[in-house]
């Protein structure tokens, strides 16, 4: 009876995801700041890592966003890996992204 199941991926990112993160990298372009979303495989698990930046003093913004197994997010700190948020939708984790992925603070 189970031979016409099909066995979904939900580890794997959408097209919709895919366009989301495309729309969020122009967003940014409009801001005037460069940046860049790659694809990777760590682990076994498909991630994608959001670069943002500036020609200014600071060093650029470095965020990785998972989609777990069941289908829901993670976002995670670039360069630390520390967790900054879950989410169910792929909306919900770029919502929150820290204000340095957008905006750089100079030092006074």
């Amino acid at each position: 009876m189970t031979d016409n199941l099909v066995t979904l991926d939900l580890a794997r990112f959408t097209a919709t995801d895919v366009q989301k993160l495309a729309d969020l990298q122009k967003k940014v372009w409009m801001m005037r700041r460069w940046c860049r979303c790659e694809r990777i495989e760590k682990n076994g698990r498909e991630i994608y890592v959001l670069y943002s930046g500036d020609r200014g003093p600071l060093p650029y913004a470095s965020y990785q966003l998972i989609r777990r197994d069941e289908g829901s997010y993670i976002l995670e700190d670039g360069r630390t890996e520390e967790h900054i948020a879950d989410g169910r939708t792929v909306d919900a984790v770029i919502d929150a992204l820290p204000d340095d992925f957008y905006f750089t603070k100079y030092l006074t």
